[in-house]
């Protein structure tokens, strides 16, 4: 059994097995499995809230109350009673409240405990809430729960009788188990996971699905996320400081640039000057040589 089996609590509302046929007219005869689900997915209903309302004196009852979240199932009623969930089917029905959200833990959680109820019960059919009922509520898919609960082994050690229902074979290999482990969570298997999804009868993409749907996975996913944020900030911040960088280097290029031109003028003007002074002296000397008649 992979659920939590819950059977302190018991709900006064029932009817004993001798005393069916006083309220029905028939006697106790558990014949099928009635499914219903306990209010509208956003209602804001819990487990514990419909547990609790069960226990209420005069009010309504189930069976069994099942939900994937914490992988839990409250016996409220003892089976070899009726529960007052589906009025006219009450004599025949086991009734299983379940879980609104339908979640893949969910199904997991309602086809064992199906098992179970198969083992201690006999291969009895699942049928709708409103076979008997008039009720909104929408049914799970039965056939699902059906395929998935003959999948399921109620072992002896179980509260059913066991032995009912063969064990299931198994649709995966270790080693397409650990490579899923690798491909979804990134690590090596665990033993105990493993072992889970050896005997689980799930299909290679079921077992990457419940992988995708563990704690495990939402934390890394928000690991990788956060580092893949601190890549960005490193490369943006490496980027502005190689912009700082190349605008320093621009500025001395261009001081540089400034300089060498300012240099180059001044080289320029000394030779212009030079060239005057030269042409100067000339005419100096020319004019001393006239007035002295150095020429002559």
């Amino acid at each position: 059994m992979s659920y939590q089996y819950l059977t302190q609590w018991d709900s006064p509302n029932f009817t004993p097995a001798n005393q069916t046929a006083q309220s029905w007219g028939v006697n106790r005869q558990i014949k099928e499995i009635a499914i219903h689900w306990w209010n509208a997915p956003n209602s804001g209903a819990t487990f514990e809230g419909v547990v609790g309302g069960f226990l209420k004196p005069g009010g309504l009852s189930a069976h069994y109350v099942a939900t994937g979240s914490g992988r839990r199932v409250a016996c409220l009623v003892d089976p070899t009673h009726n529960s007052w969930a589906t009025g006219p089917g009450n004599p025949y029905t086991i009734s299983i409240e379940c879980d609104p959200a339908q979640s893949d833990a969910d199904f997991d959680v309602i086809a064992e405990l199906i098992a179970d109820i198969r083992s201690a019960y006999g291969d009895l059919p699942l049928v709708a809430h409103n076979k008997y009922v008039n009720t909104r509520c929408t049914p799970y898919d039965l056939g699902r729960l059906d395929r998935e609960a003959r999948n399921k082994f109620s072992h002896a050690t179980d509260w059913g009788k066991g032995g009912t229902v063969t064990a299931p074979t198994p649709k995966v290999t270790a080693a397409q188990i650990a490579a899923a482990y690798l491909e979804v969570l990134e690590r090596t298997y665990d033993q105990g996971g493993m072992d889970t999804y050896l005997g689980s009868g799930f299909d290679i993409e079921r077992i990457k699905n419940e992988l995708r749907n563990s704690n495990e996975y939402a934390d890394l996913k928000v690991r990788k996320a956060q580092a893949s944020q601190a890549a960005l900030d490193a490369a943006k911040k490496a980027a502005e400081e190689q912009a700082r960088l190349d605008a320093e280097r621009a500025e001395r290029d261009r001081a540089s640039s400034v300089a060498d031109a300012a240099a180059q003028a001044a080289k320029d003007e000394a030779l212009v000057l030079a060239r005057e002074n030269n042409n100067l002296l000339k005419q100096i000397w020319a004019a001393i040589k006239r007035i002295f008649n150095l020429g002559a």
